[in-house]
């Protein structure tokens, strides 16, 4: 007969995996663009890390199976999913570069997380208990996920002149982690009687805030831990000196073990900056790492290189005006949206996406579907049951690398955006909507003809040569 398993170590392995599912489902919402809901997970996600050790260890339930099963959790959790939402949220547009960091991350926290279970059976003085070697695997997640948590709370302003935060919070935070400075650990900190009360009441206003401003909260304590690192190197060199413990003032801040790698991915960086490269090649890193547009759209503080298609198109026709109903519909990221809400200062301007979009100035943010009736009867309360002067629609279908059918899908939505301008349009309004040339194309036509006093297909020198889009601009 075989031996029972205690039930005692299978409990710490089933919060393991509760975690391991809320990281894989933080990767799901990201998919979706669902950014605030993969924040929360990976937040539950690193307290079920935290608790699962302490139960299994308070319960005698640990075992190596767990061990292994918790460091597997923590890579998913805190390396492959914040790295992937970093890189789908803004690195994406820095093309190989943005991958390349993204790589960078996840291997350094694999590389910390190997370094942990090597280091953990090692006897360490009880001075040494209450710091961490480099920044552990939860805390790095933290630090890149700021410039999202950031984004979703009232600190977004912080983001406007940071054009290449990311892309150096990432670099920070991956070194962080393969590096031996000390950090906190808060193991065997112990409290003395006269402040339990007080710790509890701390614990009771965390909880509050978190609930209330979840992600201002983060935030503070994601800058609070930042701060905490250099106190704590200074602190651990103090105990150090005190108690006449070793101290190598040349030792080296990287681990020897990963000193190679990084030797690697300097590499790795000057081979993108060689510029003895195929005809083809240059071409491809010029759209995938150095469009000009995408460039001056950081620049000039936008979210994406579509304004310049928009600016083009406006500044022939003269269409935007200040006090007007304005909506922009598939607005997500938003920069139509914030070029209109700096031009129409005194007007109604309303982004509407499916998708999460950043808060933008002066601009109304409505996450829904443009053709449902509900979010219709929100927007005609917004204008005070008066119509737009002006709609705007850069929706796109995602690609399926099939150009007919992905024709066929832009154009259906073109219709629809069209059924909703004669809805909801004033007379004279005007229209500007992305659609294809190619497969359902006919129907637009058809459709912009027999509705419109004017209608004028434009391509603005701003689109990809290689893209089949159009602009539609019409006046009802």
């Amino acid at each position: 007969m075989k031996k029972a398993i205690s039930i005692r170590s299978v409990i710490p392995n089933i919060i393991t995996v509760l975690g391991l599912s809320l990281g894989l489902t933080a990767i799901k919402f990201t998919l979706v663009q669902n950014f605030h809901s993969a924040i929360i997970c990976i937040v539950l996600a690193a307290v079920l890390d935290a608790a699962d050790g302490r139960i299994a260890r308070l319960i005698k339930g640990t075992s190596k199976f767990g061990a292994e099963l918790d460091s597997l959790a923590d890579f998913v959790n805190f390396g492959v999913a914040p790295a992937l939402m970093l890189y789908i949220w803004d690195l994406n547009v820095y093309g190989n570069l943005g991958w390349v960091v993204t790589l960078i991350y996840i291997i350094c926290c694999c590389l910390r997380l190997a370094r942990f279970n090597l280091t953990s059976n090692i006897v360490k003085n009880p001075i040494l208990d209450n710091f961490f070697t480099g920044v552990p695997s939860p805390a790095g997640a933290g630090i890149v996920l700021l410039p999202i948590i950031i984004s979703l709370g009232n600190f977004s302003y912080l983001l406007d002149e940071a054009q290449y935060f990311p892309v150096i919070i990432i670099i920070i935070s991956s070194f962080l982690m393969i590096s031996k400075i000390p950090t906190y650990a808060f193991k065997k900190i112990k409290i003395t009687k006269a402040y339990v009360l007080l710790i509890m009441l701390f614990s009771v206003l965390l909880f509050g805030f978190l609930i209330t401003y979840t992600f201002n909260t983060l935030f503070v304590i994601g800058v609070m831990y930042l701060l905490s690192i250099p106190v704590s190197f200074f602190h651990l060199r103090y105990l150090k000196n005190k108690h006449n413990l070793k101290t190598d003032s040349d030792e080296s801040l990287i681990s020897e073990d990963v000193l190679k790698y990084n030797s690697t991915y300097i590499i790795i960086l000057k081979k993108f900056q060689k510029k003895n490269l195929s005809h083809s090649s240059k071409l491809w890193l010029t759209r995938q790492l150095n469009d000009p547009l995408v460039a001056e759209a950081k620049k000039q503080n936008y979210r994406s290189r579509a304004i310049f298609k928009f600016l083009e198109i406006n500044e022939k026709h003269q269409f935007l005006k200040n006090n007007l109903n304005i909506i922009d519909l598939g607005a997500a990221p938003g920069s139509w949206s914030q070029h209109t809400s700096k031009i129409n200062k005194d007007g109604v301007n309303i982004a509407l996406d499916l998708l999460d979009t950043k808060p933008i100035n002066n601009c109304k943010i409505i996450k829904g579907d443009f053709t449902s009736d509900e979010v219709q009867n929100k927007l005609v309360n917004l204008v005070e049951g008066k119509k737009f002067d002006i709609v705007l629609s850069d929706i796109a279908e995602n690609s399926t690398g099939n150009r007919s059918l992905d024709s066929m899908r832009s154009n259906i939505i073109t219709v629809e955006v069209m059924k909703f301008s004669l809805k909801h349009l004033k007379k004279n309004g005007k229209i500007l909507i992305k659609t294809f040339s190619g497969v359902g194309n006919e129907e637009v036509v058809d459709m912009a003809k027999k509705n419109f006093s004017k209608h004028i297909f434009i391509k603005p020198k701003s689109s990809r040569k290689d893209s089949k889009e159009l602009y539609l601009y019409c006046i009802l």
